[in-house]
């Protein structure tokens, strides 16, 4: 009996060594596999055989120098290089890091913990209808045959660091070109929910921004012309619909320009709603909200601009929409004028009402003891430019530059004071300007 059970045992222990052989020989060689693909020439030629293929199917560059993608968590790229159908760079990036949530392919939701990028420069460009982006549009818009149905994966981005980024938006057509630059900015966030587009952001600190917008005649025949490429008081109001919440945003040297094509250069001597430039802008902004095309804060800023115009110091509760700039709680510092407690600008259109400052932009402010120097009036007025007055001010002003009403004004000079209502009426020339005033 022991002996046929031996007999029976034997093949046993032999189908036993082939299967324990057969396993080692396969764990090693998934051990080998994966070995080989994480190594990082193994990585970066899997890649670029993908990337050469792609190419092929774009009909143009597609690039990446090298990789090193860590099995389920990281992934390094450098060199990574697209050109549009016109053999110009479309993007461009030294460097892209990102880290994951360990085991994301299991997860519905997908961390990204840190995304990186550096030496980036993106450009957006048309001189006709067509984008030179459309050719991605469309290969990666084409069904992939796949029917079933992906997961619901949401994003949740942690942090974001960049360096050294550029994105140019020319748009030759309609003829509105965006520059947006900067040296650095780091970004940490609380939430992220793209579904619902809603985000919650800690931190933002930003080294020299650099924002720069124009207008200009593009090449789209009047004939399909939907609006005019400068803003119209028709023009529609984009509708945003992003909820966010910033608690703290930190802006050094900074510039943002607006410039609008005048057959004109430049006003040199004072301001020009259609060439605005600021530059050296340092900025401090907390519990910032962005809702429903409205966005609040707490400001803290400095700044000068082309035009002589120095902001020392403009601190308010700021409150920005389609209709209103406000500021409460104000403190404004210029060259020779300290203006504090409220100040208000009204418009029906910003880029259109602003190129009309003098008429079209309703002013309203109530101060309690500032100061208002003429020749930062004269800066947007420069009419006043020799009026050389200095006047403590008390009370309500509204109105426009050229129409102004002033309530319970109480202003005082070296050499007079006025105590009444106010009516300034023509102050674009001040040899004509008519004033009523009542006591």
């Amino acid at each position: 009996m022991i002996g046929y059970f031996y007999a029976y045992l034997e093949p046993l222990k032999s189908v036993y060594k082939i299967l324990t052989r057969s396993i080692l020989i396969l764990l090693l060689l998934v051990i080998t596999l994966y070995g080989l693909i994480h190594l990082p020439p193994v990585q970066t030629f899997l890649v670029q055989q993908a990337t050469n293929r792609l190419s092929k199917s774009l009909h143009t560059k597609v690039q990446i120098k090298h990789v090193d993608i860590s099995f389920f968590n990281k992934l390094a790229l450098t060199g990574i290089y697209i050109e549009d159908l016109h053999k110009d760079t479309l993007l461009y990036a030294g460097a892209l890091s990102v880290k994951i949530n360990d085991w994301f392919f299991v997860k519905d939701t997908v961390t990204l913990h840190y995304v990186g990028l550096e030496d980036a420069v993106i450009k957006l460009n048309r001189k006709d209808s067509v984008w030179n982006y459309q050719f991605l549009v469309d290969y990666f818009s084409q069904p992939s045959g796949n029917s079933q149905k992906s997961n619901n994966i949401q994003l949740d981005l942690k942090e974001l660091s960049l360096h050294k980024i550029s994105l140019k938006h020319q748009d030759g057509w309609i003829g509105e070109n965006n520059l947006i630059q900067f040296d650095a900015c780091k970004v940490s966030i609380r939430q992220t929910d793209l579904a619902n587009q809603k985000m919650a952001i800690n931190r933002i600190d930003i080294l020299h921004p650099v924002f720069e917008r124009s207008d200009y005649t593009g090449n789209r025949p009047a004939s399909q012309h939907s609006s005019s490429a400068v803003a119209t008081k028709s023009s529609p109001q984009q509708t945003n619909n992003w909820t966010v919440l910033l608690d703290q945003l930190n802006i050094e040297n900074g510039v943002f320009a607006d410039e609008i094509e005048t057959e004109r250069a430049p006003y040199a001597d004072h301001f020009d709603g259609q060439h605005m430039r600021f530059s050296s802008i340092d900025a401090s902004i907390q519990e910032l909200s962005l809702k429903n095309n409205q966005l609040t804060a707490k400001l803290n800023l400095s700044t000068k601009e082309r035009s002589g115009l120095i902001v020392k110091k403009l601190a308010a509760d700021v409150t920005f929409n389609d209709s209103i700039m406000e500021f409460n709680n104000l403190d404004l510092q210029t060259n020779r004028s300290r203006l504090k407690n409220y100040y208000a600008m009204r418009f029906e259109s910003f880029n259109y009402d602003m190129n009309r400052f003098m008429s079209n932009v309703v002013l309203e402010g109530h101060f309690n003891n500032s100061i208002l120097n003429s020749e930062d009036i004269a800066i947007f007025a420069p009419e006043l430019k020799d009026w050389n007055r200095t006047a403590t001010i008390h009370g309500e002003v509204k109105g426009t530059l050229e129409d102004l009403y002033a309530k319970n004004l109480l202003l005082q000079t070296n050499s007079s004071v006025v105590n009444g209502d106010v009516h300034l009426k023509g102050l674009s020339d001040i040899s004509t300007t008519y004033i009523d005033f009542a006591s």
